[in-house]
């Protein structure tokens, strides 16, 4: 069964926590822009209708496409940071959004590139799910 969607917000590259000890408690925290992207995307996420029959507890496939804006000033052939961080921002919005699996450790097969949208085109993350087997 396969499950595709597209978020219309920017990619955005997870964030490092920062850590932080007042006193006897200790806490992490990560930046407000990010929090407010997680937040954002998961509610768009959660607005997407399942294929009947989704089983939130199978291991998963997934294949994902972040279209980021090129900057004015940029002579780069692709988008700065680091791919596995905007894979960490997605799949940590999915999760929280919650209905497509239970925990993100179920992801066993991860395919995914970055790239710049086209002049005209629109930024956004497309991606497709799919239930797999483990051999």
């Amino acid at each position: 069964m396969l499950f595709e969607g597209r978020l219309a917000l920017p990619p955005r590259p997870a964030s490092r926590p920062r850590f932080t000890c007042r006193g006897r408690f200790a806490g992490a925290d990560t930046d407000k822009p990010y929090r407010e992207w997680l937040d954002a995307a998961a509610q768009e996420l959660s607005q997407l209708q399942l294929p009947k029959g989704w089983d939130t507890s199978q291991p998963m496939a997934m294949s994902v496409s972040f279209k980021v804006q090129r900057p004015k000033t940029s002579k780069l052939a692709y988008p700065k940071p680091d791919l596995d961080n905007y894979e960490k921002a997605l799949l940590d919005a999915i999760t929280q959004a919650g209905g497509i699996w239970d925990d993100d450790s179920q992801v066993v097969v991860l395919s995914s590139e970055k790239l710049f949208a086209a002049d005209d085109g629109e930024t956004g993350i497309d991606f497709s799910i799919r239930g797999t087997t483990l051999p």
